[in-house]
């Protein structure tokens, strides 16, 4: 009797590395730990599809066969910005474009066999180095969305993915992400809203509202301001 071998994703980039920044002592965030993404160029190998290998049957005292256990498969499953290529290894999954990897993986079970899934794909994204203000305009982008400086009053922010802000979310100002919000400054303003369907990091908030589907991390204080993390 030999056993089979499961089925496996070797990933050929650092998806583990991934985390929210650190929050130092005197409640400010150290952003040379942020890693909200793991980047990735046009071109770049994601990782390697090596297929499950099938056990060999033995035989038992009686000279019957012992059939081994079903090794457990994989299923990949790309969006557009991810190509596939087939290697005398295994099959190769690469960017079709620049951006930030995204990954989930879900479990099945059935007749005493795994099953996985891995959803696998790129998203794009929008460097802004300065303030969202005038010159930027309100913006609302498919993807991860890195600000340089601050959210000035009044603008909005809209992003699938996660929004890092460098500066502050000004009064009147509003994020909706369906990932993550990092903000190195401070939250203000009454009319002020951050609204992410993961988690929420930032120095301080005051008199702000604030919704997270996820975590909600705060290095110095809140004051005044409506927070709530399901």
């Amino acid at each position: 009797l030999q056993p089979g071998r499961d089925a496996e994703f070797r990933w050929a980039v650092d998806v583990d590395a991934q985390r929210a920044g650190k929050v130092l002592e005197d409640g400010s965030i150290d952003f040379r730990e942020r890693n909200l993404i793991t980047a990735v160029e046009e071109g770049d190998l994601l990782g390697m599809m090596i297929p499950m290998q099938p056990g060999v049957p033995g035989t038992d005292v009686l000279g019957g066969e012992i059939l081994p256990p079903q090794p457990s498969s994989i299923q990949v499953v790309t969006d557009l910005r991810v190509y596939a290529a087939d290697t005398e290894e295994g099959t190769g999954y690469y960017a079709e474009i620049s951006g930030g990897v995204t990954h989930q993986i879900e479990y099945r079970r059935s007749r005493h066999r795994t099953h996985r899934r891995l959803r696998l794909g790129i998203t794009p994204i929008s460097n802004i180095k300065g303030d969202v203000d005038y010159s930027s305009g309100n913006i609302d982008f498919t993807g991860d969305v890195v600000i340089g400086g601050s959210v000035q009053s009044l603008f909005s922010v809209k992003a699938s993915g996660s929004v890092t802000v460098g500066g502050y979310v000004e009064s009147g100002a509003s994020i909706t992400v369906g990932g993550d919000i990092l903000v190195k400054g401070g939250v203000v303003g009454a009319a002020t809203t951050l609204v992410a369907r993961g988690s929420v990091m930032t120095k301080f908030i005051q008199e702000a509202t604030i919704r997270a589907g996820g975590d909600v991390q705060v290095g110095a204080y809140i004051f005044n301001a409506s927070v709530r993390s399901q």
